[in-house]
């Protein structure tokens, strides 16, 4: 995101409403050295203070994202642009974190012995390929928050160190216990483009509410893939009325931790599971095997396979 633009488009606004950077900030509750560092571009305000400072400045977060005015027919580019943006943002951080962390490493290894430096290098350095959840309490994941407009937002992590040719997503359905069936709902391929796979990203994975439905998305930094959407089954859509609805419970299984993924290995990331009367938690590992547990009513699992 371009803070220095951003910055701009905030000064702009509070002044279009005739208010001073004390005013705006005594709004808010922050103080006005806050404002000037946002409208300098040096920082972006806290994540929490965002929808309150949309408000009143009487634009979208979307605009305000974008650090300018969006018309009504551009909002899907811009959300879109947004969106990857968002992955750059967090891409960025990540390397940051990574450089702060490769120093504090070169100290470590420069003050202990060989044995124990090339134990280092095999159990934290050695390059892996992996996924990973974004913790819910991040700022990306806050963000994501309010820009899907939903308090259901799973964001996934994939860093690669390998050499990958292409994505593959499978959506799979299960119901009582059953495979009904299971397709592929997204493919992202480099095969034929003079682009080499970026070797990080983000996959989204929103899951729908009533009438709605589950929506999957890929970003690289570069592009967004995706948008597949996978609709709920008739007896949880249009035909069920709310009353009914509301007596299904619904939880999410996803991996916890950074998982290994392995070239040409299907690697589930989240199931979203639906039941009239108890859910039966089953372990993201587990879904496959137990079919995602006879007793729930249905279950849709989301699985990646990434091609060298």
């Amino acid at each position: 995101m371009d803070l220095k633009k951003i910055g701009m488009y905030i000064a702009g606004k509070r002044k279009e409403r005739g208010m001073t950077q004390r005013e705006l900030a005594e709004k808010l509750g922050m103080s006005d050295k806050s404002v000037s560092k946002w409208e300098r571009g040096i920082c972006l305000p806290d994540v929490s203070v965002y929808t309150e400072l949309c408000g009143i400045l009487g634009i979208t977060l979307n605009e305000f994202l974008a650090g300018e005015d969006i018309d009504e027919k551009d909002v899907k580019e811009k959300s879109e642009t947004n969106l990857i943006g968002f992955a750059k943002d967090s891409s960025l951080r990540q390397k940051k974190l990574k450089r702060v962390i490769a120093t504090l490493m070169c100290v470590i290894l420069a003050a202990v012995i060989f044995g124990a430096g090339f134990g280092i290098y095999e159990n934290v350095i050695k390059p892996r390929n992996y996924i990973y959840p974004l913790a819910e309490d991040s700022i990306e994941m806050q963000t994501a928050g309010l820009f899907f407009n939903s308090d259901y937002v799973y964001i996934f992590r994939y860093e690669l160190k390998d050499e990958f040719s292409e994505i593959k997503i499978y959506a799979s359905e299960y119901r009582n216990g059953e495979l009904i069936k299971k397709s592929r709902v997204g493919h992202f391929s480099y095969e034929d483009s003079e682009l080499n796979m970026p070797s990080e990203g983000i996959i989204v994975i929103t899951p729908g509410s009533r009438h709605g439905s589950t929506t999957i998305r890929v970003s690289d930094g570069d592009y967004l893939y995706g948008g597949a959407e996978i609709g709920l089954p008739e007896e949880l859509g249009e035909n069920l009325s709310w009353d009914e609805f509301v007596s299904y419970g619904r939880s999410v299984s996803r991996i916890e931790d950074k998982t290994e993924i392995e070239a040409g290995k299907e690697l589930g990331i989240a199931a979203v599971i639906y039941d009239s009367e108890e859910l039966e938690g089953v372990p993201i590992s587990r879904i496959e095997a137990e079919k995602g547990g006879k007793d729930n009513d249905f279950v849709y699992y989301f699985s990646i396979e990434l091609v060298k």
